[in-house]
C-alpha cells in the first residue's frame, strides 16, 4: 500500500510541494485528537488556523493539501477508519476572497412557472427560447450544457432527454413535462428547420448551435435574461434558476436522486442546495472567520 509520499510523487508534485502538503497533514492530525474527518472537523481546524494567526490565503492552501490527503485515504480504501465518506469534505470548503459560496435568492417553484409563461411563443426566435427556457426551468439544464444536446438525445415518444455531461457535470437522461412534449415536437418539425434555412446552415445541435466550442447562444441568453428581468427584476442569470431547480430537487426527490438529475459529480455540490441549512451555513462561516476577509 502507497505511503501519502509515494502517492504525491507518483503524481508528479515537487519534493517542496510534498513537504508542505505532509507538514499540514502532521498539524491536522495534531489537533485532530478525535481522529474524526468531516466537514465540521475542517471547519474547526480553520477556526484553529485563524486563531494562530493564519492568513485566509495560507488557509485556504491547508485545506487543499488536506483535500490531496483525503483523496489518498479514499484511494487507499483507508477510509473507513477515519469515519470519512467517499467524499473528500475538504471539497465543501470552498473560498474566495474568504467567501464559500452557498446558493442564494433562490426562486420559488411557482415563480420559476411565472417566468416559463412569460416567455411568449409566437414568432421562430420566441419559440426557440421557450423551448431553451423550459429546459432549465424544468430539467435544471446549464448554460454549457444546453449547448451540448443534439437533436438524437430528444425522445418525444418515450419524454425522455439525454443532457451530456459537460467539463464540470455528470450525463443524465431526464423526463420531459408533459407541457413540454407538443412544444418540442412543433420546434423540432417546424421552428429549428426554419431557423437553419434562414441562417442557410446544417446542425446537429438542438438549439441550432453550428459546432463545439462555437457558444452562439450567449447572445440568445442573454437577450431572453434581459426580456425576462423587465417582467422579473429579482431574476439574475440562468445559475439561479437552475440552483432554484435543485433546491426543489432535493426537498422532492432527496440527496441521491437530486445529484443524478442535477449532473453533479459529488454529492457534498447537492447538499449544497438544502434551503434549511443554508441560513445556519451563513452564521457558521460568519463564526469561522471566512466572511468578508
Amino acid at each position: 500500500m502507497k505511503t501519502f509520499n509515494e502517492y504525491l510523487l507518483n503524481k508528479g508534485e515537487a519534493v517542496n510541494t510534498i513537504r508542505t502538503r505532509e507538514n499540514t497533514v502532521k498539524d491536522f492530525e495534531a489537533w485532530n485528537d478525535e481522529n474524526v474527518i468531516d466537514y465540521d472537523a475542517i471547519m474547526n481546524y480553520t477556526t484553529y488556523c485563524k486563531e494562530k494567526g493564519n492568513t485566509v490565503h495560507t488557509i485556504r492552501l491547508k485545506i487543499k493539501n488536506l483535500e490531496y490527503y483525503f483523496d489518498y485515504l479514499i484511494t487507499q480504501n483507508k477510509a473507513g477508519l477515519l469515519s470519512l465518506s467517499k467524499e473528500n469534505p475538504a471539497k465543501l470548503v470552498k473560498l474566495k476572497g474568504g467567501v464559500r459560496k452557498i446558493p442564494h435568492n433562490l426562486l420559488t417553484p411557482e415563480e420559476l412557472q411565472e417566468l416559463y409563461e412569460f416567455q411568449t411563443s409566437f414568432g421562430l426566435a420566441q419559440k426557440r427560447n421557450k423551448v431553451l427556457l423550459s429546459l432549465v426551468v424544468f430539467q435544471g439544464v446549464g448554460s454549457k450544457e444546453l449547448n451540448l444536446i443534439e437533436l438524437k438525445d430528444v425522445d418525444l415518444l418515450n419524454g425522455k432527454i439525454y443532457v451530456p455531461g459537460a467539463r464540470t457535470t455528470n450525463a443524465r437522461t431526464l423526463d420531459l413535462k408533459a407541457q413540454q412534449l407538443l412544444l418540442f415536437q412543433d420546434y423540432i418539425l417546424n421552428v429549428r428547420s426554419a431557423i437553419l434555412k434562414e441562417a442557410n446552415k446544417q446542425s446537429d445541435y438542438f438549439l441550432v448551435n453550428y459546432g463545439k466550442g462555437v457558444n452562439l447562444l450567449t447572445n440568445v441568453i442573454s437577450i431572453l435574461l434581459r426580456k425576462l428581468r423587465m417582467f422579473y427584476p429579482k431574476l439574475k442569470n440562468l445559475q439561479q434558476i437552475r440552483q432554484s431547480v435543485i433546491s426543489e430537487w432535493l426537498e422532492q426527490y432527496g440527496l441521491r436522486k437530486a445529484q443524478y438529475m442535477s449532473g453533479h459529480r459529488y454529492v457534498s455540490s447537492t447538499e449544497r442546495y438544502n434551503v434549511d441549512r443554508i441560513e445556519g451555513l451563513k452564521k457558521e462561516l460568519k463564526n469561522h472567520y471566512l466572511i468578508g476577509k
